[in-house]
């Protein structure tokens, strides 16, 4: 944590303290009759969510004790999972099945329940992986695209997850089977000879 006693410009007369385990910090013996800009720097994957502009300017007359000045910060979160070829339509990954890839996976961001503009998208990998990284905090519904007609959601119930994360986690193992149309054709024939063989001629 930094409070600046001159301008933004200038650096070299800051001073430092470190947060507290529990969170707090202090600054004492701060000459009055002056204008402090506190803030303060962020380790790498921490985003700052409060104050608004990320700094506090206090103007102090002599014997304040200034408080509530907080900063709020959070990791992002990330959500992944697997689109895979149900061979037997049963809703589960069983018997190695293997992963889809190419298939286009996507948060619903405006609730229509189809891939609308200005959904974030992903592309699940050769294994049929997938994960969406850099989330704020919050819930989410998670769908995944057919490549057409011929092919069939099996899994999870309802075709989408409905993911709530909170700060820093990683919610895995949010899975999407995907099965197609089995076809199945023959010819009747007229077996003349009755010997159970379509001879040709």
């Amino acid at each position: 944590m930094w409070v600046d006693p001159g301008t933004p410009s200038d650096s070299s007369d800051d001073l430092s303290t470190t947060v507290a385990p529990d969170g707090s910090y202090s600054f004492t013996g701060l000459v009055p009759g002056k204008t402090y800009r506190v803030y303060e720097d962020l380790p790498a994957g921490w985003i700052r969510s409060a104050p608004a502009g990320g700094e506090y300017s206090v103007a102090t007359q002599s014997g304040d004790d200034v408080t509530g000045r907080d900063f709020g910060s959070y990791r992002k979160a990330s959500v992944s999972g697997t689109v895979f070829h149900d061979l037997n339509a049963s809703g589960a990954r069983d018997g190695g099945e293997p992963g889809l890839a190419g298939r286009t996976v996507y948060i619903d961001a405006d609730a229509s329940g189809d891939l609308s503009p200005g959904d974030p998208t992903t592309t699940s990998d050769s294994s049929g992986a997938w994960s969406f990284t850099g989330l704020a905090p919050g819930s989410y519904t998670v769908r995944s695209v057919e490549p057409d007609a011929s092919w069939h959601c099996s899994a999870p119930a309802g075709c989408h997850h409905d993911v709530t994360v909170t700060a820093g986690e990683h919610a895995s193992g949010k899975d999407f089977g995907s099965y197609q149309d089995v076809a199945l054709s023959g010819t009747q024939y007229d077996d003349a000879n009755g010997n159970g063989t379509r001879n040709s001629g």
